[in-house]
């Protein structure tokens, strides 16, 4: 699976879709099994990033290449993907700092750039 994205860039999108989809399966399955609240809110946070790299790779494929991202992983629920990928990103449960406007971070409020 990996070894496809190393074919070119294109590729390397459609896997990190692919691996987006297996992890959200995986995650609700593991949040099935789980009976601690605190577990599963970790699991939950996991879910949002998913959906979120999910999209992103979605969003690189069109704009790069023009074209739609399509489902790939045979366990994934078609309606759930479609509507991941066609609502906004998440703010995966962290609020917005009123004192800070969210235009003006560019990267750096996130702390990985300088």
């Amino acid at each position: 699976m990996i070894g496809t994205g190393m074919v070119g860039p294109l590729e390397a999108l459609k896997v990190g879709g692919l691996i987006e989809e297996k992890d959200m399966v995986d995650i609700k399955e593991s949040i099935e099994r789980s009976d601690h609240a605190d577990i599963d809110a970790v699991y939950e946070s996991l879910l949002c990033g998913s959906r979120n790299h999910l999209r992103a790779f979605a969003q690189n494929i069109k704009a790069l290449y023009g074209a739609e991202y399509t489902l790939q992983y045979p366990d994934s629920d078609y309606a759930e993907i479609y509507a991941i990928l066609t609502s906004p990103m998440e703010k995966c449960g962290k609020k917005p700092s009123p004192a800070r406007n969210e235009n003006e971070c560019k990267g750096k409020c996130l702390g990985w750039m300088k």
